[in-house]
């Protein structure tokens, strides 16, 4: 099952020198045979997932998060965090 966030989630990444990219979120919470991907501890799941995998030239980068749903809070997601991996 995937829940289609893009009208509601996206991702702006800012370069170091003032480039913008918005990035639309699909979060994906099955798999392709339906089961859970995600991490469970008691009644909570932490689901991880890659938005993008580009190549970051060295620098400070801008990450925001934006929530364009039309409530307060996006129903059943406690939080959002972001990691960033050296490939």
């Amino acid at each position: 099952m995937t829940i289609n966030l893009k009208k509601y989630q996206k991702v702006e990444l800012i370069s170091p020198i003032g480039n913008s990219e918005i990035i639309p979120i699909n979060l994906q919470i099955k798999n392709a045979k339906g089961k859970d991907i995600g991490d469970f501890s008691g009644n909570i799941c932490d689901v991880y997932q890659i938005i993008t995998n580009i190549k970051l030239e060295k620098g400070n980068y801008i990450i925001k998060m934006k929530n364009t749903f039309s409530s307060a809070y996006l129903p059943n997601v406690l939080g959002v965090g972001v990691i960033i991996e050296k490939s």
